[in-house]
């Protein structure tokens, strides 16, 4: 997809200019368009948000053009709008759905998966398309030091296909990294069901989770609270009484933690979105996740967040809840192997464990916490082989 985001991307096809505003956007998606010489490719673009772009809509993208599908994926991945060409490839009709509104071209959440993703999975996930995205994936992981990649969502369009296109892509010699995959029940049960289920409700996930502790205990559990963002210290002591592991994205501290004082959480709240110190000093395995494209694929980057809390307008965002170095180390290292059991073969470099592990220019203990993001990444060690980064 073309990349059209607030900020900037290094990438290995090139570095991507961010853009703020929507006339700018728009201005963008629109020299994109005028470049693509075949009339009848579909035009898609990742990374709008509406509080960095304004709203975009149907009305918006069919001023570009009348002719070729054009689909807005929102930076969440979890909303789109699409032009009148895209709604009549897809086949999408008026569903009057509540999170579906037609005449803007927007699909959001449920109305998104149900009404939009399905629709779209056979255009995702055709191998021309697919193979050389996973193939630049690899690149991007490699190049931020990254030997083991944990997707914990797996599954969501296709749990057999993605599968045997992640073995193709990623099992082979020449790719300095191994994918652990964990396909999505809930997903898988309703694909089975002909409909969309919702697993667990969110904000009853401790209550759940406590119930099941009492109906059948188990002392090693692994319960993990993915994508963890706000939650108060009260529940963060819960989630330590309770034994889960907590799995965070630090980046949207940094890249909304400002926007969402303004708009949304309140200033009291966004300024504590992740209390990663509060998880540590209860006990809890914490790890750190890049959710990408939400976030880099740059541990060391999510580690400098956590470190320092600063958000991009520069703002130190609840500095009490900063945790240390090694602190950040862990969850990017040994915890986050910890979060998918796999603790006694990777995560740590010791005797009987696999040889993994990421050769850095400079020591992270040394440089000042504010330079932890920029140390640059020499390159890997993948089971007992070197993988410089200039290979790339």
């Amino acid at each position: 997809m073309k990349m059209i985001t607030p900020y900037d991307w290094n990438l290995p096809s090139g570095k991507v200019e961010g853009v703020m505003g929507k006339e700018a956007y728009l201005a963008r998606l629109k020299e994109i368009e005028a470049g693509m010489e075949d009339p009848d490719e579909m035009l898609w673009t990742w990374g709008h948000h509406p509080l960095f772009h304004g709203d975009i809509w149907r009305e918006d993208l069919d001023k570009i053009s009348t002719t070729r599908p054009i689909i807005v994926w929102a930076r969440s991945f979890h909303e789109v709008v699409i032009n009148t060409p895209a709604l009549d490839e897809l086949g999408i009709k008026d569903p009057k759905h509540p999170q579906v509104d037609w005449m803007k071209g927007w699909f959001m959440e449920a109305g998104y998966k149900q009404h939009f993703l399905f629709n779209v999975a056979p255009y995702l996930l055709q191998p021309e398309r697919l193979m050389p995205a996973l193939k630049q994936a690899g690149v991007v992981a490699h190049l931020g030091g990254i030997t083991t990649a944990a997707d914990m969502a797996g599954g969501a369009l296709n749990v057999d296909s993605e599968w045997a296109s992640n073995q193709a892509a990623f099992e082979n010699d020449q790719t300095p990294m191994r994918t652990f995959f964990v396909p999505v029940g809930s997903e898988i049960i309703a694909s089975k069901r002909g409909g969309l289920e919702q697993a667990a409700d969110f904000y009853v996930v401790l209550d759940t989770l406590e119930k099941l502790l009492e109906e059948a205990p188990r002392d090693d559990h692994r319960f993990t609270i993915h994508h963890a963002g706000y939650f108060t210290e009260e529940q963060a002591k819960r989630i330590g009484e309770l034994g889960a592991v907590v799995s965070a994205q630090p980046y949207y501290l940094y890249t909304l933690g400002e926007k969402y004082a303004d708009v949304g959480l309140g200033p009291e709240r966004a300024n504590y979105i992740g209390r990663y110190k509060s998880l540590l000093d209860n006990g809890v395995k914490l790890s750190f996740h890049s959710d990408f494209t939400m976030a880099p694929a740059e541990p060391l980057r999510l580690a400098w967040v956590a470190v320092n809390r600063v958000s991009d307008g520069g703002k130190v965002m609840g500095p009490d809840e900063r945790i240390t170095v090694e602190q950040a180390l862990r969850a990017v290292t040994i915890d986050a192997a910890y979060a998918i059991r796999m603790e006694q073969e990777i995560g740590s470099i010791e005797p009987g464990k696999i040889a993994d592990f990421t050769v850095l220019e400079q020591d992270p203990y040394a440089v000042s916490p504010m330079k932890l993001k920029d140390i640059p990444v020499w390159g890997t060690v993948f089971e007992g082989k070197v993988f410089p980064v200039e290979a790339n």
